[in-house]
C-alpha cells in the first residue's frame, strides 16, 4: 500500500493507493485515491480521482470528483455526497449522485454511471445519465440525458433532457416531470411529458415516444407526439405531430397539429387545424374549423363546420356543409347538403341533393329529389328548388312487339315524380334502337303541373318525329299518373328487343 503524501491519509488494503489529499481511505485491494479531502474507496478496484466525500461501496467503482451539496454539518455531508454503492459503478462529479442501490446487494445495479450534476440517481443496472439535478435512471439500461427530475422507470427507456413544467415547490415538481413508465420509451425534452402508462407494468405500452414539447401523453406501444401541449396519443401506432390539446385515440390515427382535434377510429387522420374530429374508420380531415367527419373512409379537405358522415363521402371545403349518403360528395361552398347516396354538389350555397346518383353543379339553392336528377338554380323564391332548370335520363328494354312499356329513371323503378305544388315545363328527345340495329328519334313539350296532390299534363305540342329507319317499326307515349304524380314515358317495341332513352330537360316553378 501507498500514501503519497497529505494528512490523514490511510490506505489500509492491499496495493492499496492514496496519492495525497486530507482524510482520505483506501481501505480495499487495489483501490486508489488521488487526492482531495475525506475520499473512501471501499471495496475493491475502486477509485477516487478526487473531491470530498466521496465514497465508493461497490468494486471496481470510479467517482474523478465532486463534492456534497451541502456543507452545513457532518450529516448533510454524509447525505449530499457523492456515492457508488454497486459494482463497476462511475460518477464523474458534481455532488450528491448516488450510483446503484442502498441494498446491500453489489450486483444488483452494476456499471451505473453518471456523469456528473447533482441530486442524480442512476439505480437501474447498467443505467446512465449524463448531469443535470433531480434525475432518476431506475431501469436497465435507461438513460437520462440531463436536464432536472426527469425519471425513466422502465428497461432501456431515454430522455435526453427538459425538466418540470412547473418548478414552483417539491408538490408541482414532481407532478409535472418528465417520466417514461415503459420499456423502451423515449422523451426528447421539454417538460411534464409522459411515455407509456402508470399501470403497475413495464412492458404494456412499449416504444412510445415523445420528442419535446409539454403535457403531452404517448400511452400506448409504438405512439409518437412530436411536440406542442397536452398532445394524447392513445391508441397503438398512433401519432401527434404537435399543436396543443389534440387526441389520437385509436390504432394508426394521424393528428398533423392544429388544437383541440381527435382522430377517433382506426386509421383515422386529421392533418391540423382546430375543433376538427375524425372519428369514422380510416377517415380524413385536411384541415380547417370545427369539421367532423363521422363516416368510414370519409373525407373533409377543410373549411369551417363541415360534416362527412355517409361512408366514402367527401366535403372539399366550404362552410356548414354536409355530406351524409354513402359516397356523396360536396365539393365546397356553403350550406349544401347531400342526403342520399353518391349524389353529388358542385358548389355553391343552400343546394340539396336528396336523390341517389343526382348532381347540382352549384348555384344556389337548387333541390334534386329524384334518383340521377341533375338541377341549376341561381336563387329561390321561397324554398330551394322553386325557382330552377332539371335534367332527367329515363331507360328500359323494351321486347319486341310490346307495346307500352315504361321509362325509368334507375331503369326498373324510380319515376319522375311531381313534386307537390310544382308546375314544369318540359321538352323531351327520345331516342330508341332495336337488336337489328334499327333507331328512331322523337323530340315533344308540353307542360306538367301538381296542385294540391293532383297532376295533369297540358299543352304538349304532338311529338315530333326527328329521324326513323325504315325498318323500325316502334314509337313512344308521354302520359301522367296521378296515383304516382309522376311524367309517365312509354315504349312501343320494334321487330326486336329495342333499347328506349328519353331525356328530359325541365324549367321548374314551386307555388
Amino acid at each position: 500500500a501507498t500514501v503519497g503524501g497529505g494528512a490523514s491519509n490511510t490506505a489500509s488494503g492491499n496495493y492499496a493507493t492514496v496519492g495525497g489529499g486530507n482524510f482520505n481511505d483506501a481501505r480495499a485491494y487495489a483501490s486508489t485515491v488521488g487526492g482531495g479531502d475525506s475520499n473512501s474507496v471501499l471495496n475493491v478496484y475502486g477509485t477516487v480521482g478526487g473531491g470530498w466525500s466521496n465514497t465508493i461501496f461497490g468494486s471496481s467503482g470510479t467517482i474523478a470528483g465532486g463534492a456534497p451539496t451541502d456543507f452545513a454539518t457532518a450529516i448533510t455531508i454524509s447525505n449530499t455526497r457523492n456515492i457508488v454503492f454497486d459494482d463497476y459503478g462511475s460518477i464523474g462529479g458534481g455532488g450528491n449522485n448516488r450510483v446503484g442501490s442502498d441494498d446491500a446487494n453489489r450486483t444488483n445495479a452494476g456499471f451505473a454511471t453518471i456523469g456528473g450534476g447533482r441530486d442524480n440517481i442512476a439505480s437501474g443496472n447498467r443505467s446512465t445519465i449524463g448531469g443535470g439535478t433531480d434525475n432518476a435512471a431506475d431501469g436497465f439500461a435507461t438513460t437520462i440525458g440531463g436536464g432536472r427530475s426527469n425519471t425513466v422507470l422502465a428497461q432501456y427507456g431515454t430522455i435526453a433532457g427538459g425538466g418540470p413544467a412547473n418548478a414552483t415547490n417539491s408538490t408541482t415538481i414532481s407532478n409535472t416531470r418528465n417520466i417514461v413508465y415503459d420499456n423502451y420509451g423515449t422523451i426528447g425534452g421539454g417538460g411534464n411529458n409522459r411515455v407509456g402508462a402508470d399501470d403497475g407494468s413495464v412492458s404494456g405500452q412499449v416504444y412510445a415516444t415523445v420528442s419535446g414539447g409539454r403535457g403531452n401523453v404517448a400511452a400506448s406501444s409504438y405512439t409518437t407526439i412530436g411536440g406542442g401541449e397536452n398532445n394524447i396519443a392513445s391508441g397503438v401506432y398512433a401519432t401527434v405531430g404537435g399543436g396543443d390539446d389534440n387526441i389520437a385515440d385509436d390504432v394508426y390515427t394521424t393528428i398533423g397539429g392544429g388544437q383541440t382535434n381527435t382522430a377517433g377510429s382506426v386509421y383515422a387522420t386529421v392533418g391540423g387545424g382546430n375543433a376538427n374530429s375524425a372519428v369514422g374508420v380510416a377517415s380524413t380531415i385536411g384541415g380547417g374549423v370545427l369539421n367532423d367527419a363521422t363516416g368510414d373512409q370519409a373525407t373533409i379537405g377543410g373549411g369551417i363546420g363541415n360534416e362527412a358522415n355517409g361512408l366514402s363521402s367527401i366535403v372539399g371545403g366550404g362552410d356548414s356543409n354536409n355530406a351524409t349518403g354513402q359516397y356523396s360528395t360536396i365539393s365546397g361552398g356553403s350550406g349544401n347538403s347531400v342526403l342520399n347516396d353518391n349524389a353529388t354538389v358542385g358548389g355553391g350555397s343552400r343546394n340539396n341533393a336528396n336523390g341517389q346518383f343526382s348532381t347540382i353543379p352549384g348555384g344556389l339553392a337548387a333541390q334534386t329529389n329524384l334518383y340521377g336528377q341533375w338541377a341549376y338554380a341561381s336563387g329561390s323564391f321561397a324554398t330551394a328548388g322553386d325557382a330552377q332548370s332539371g335534367l332527367y335520363v329515363l331507360r328500359n328494354v323494351v321486347p319486341a312487339d310490346t307495346d307500352e312499356v315504361e321509362l325509368f329513371l334507375d331503369g326498373t323503378s324510380q319515376r319522375l315524380v311531381i313534386p307537390n305544388n310544382r308546375v314544369i315545363a318540359f321538352n323531351i328527345q327520345v331516342v330508341a334502337v332495336d337488336a337489328d340495329d334499327n333507331a328512331a328519334a322523337w323530340q315533344v313539350s308540353g307542360m306538367i303541373k301538381n296542385i294540391g296532390g293532383t297532376t295533369t299534363i297540358l299543352g304538349f305540342a304532338p311529338i315530333n318525329l326527328i329521324a326513323q329507319d325504315a325498318d323500325f317499326t316502334g314509337n313512344f307515349l308521354i302520359n301522367v299518373d296521378d296515383d304516382f304524380d309522376a311524367l309517365i314515358i312509354t315504349g312501343d317495341g320494334s321487330n326486336s328487343p329495342t333499347r328506349f332513352v328519353a331525356v328530359v330537360r325541365t324549367a321548374e316553378v314551386g307555388l
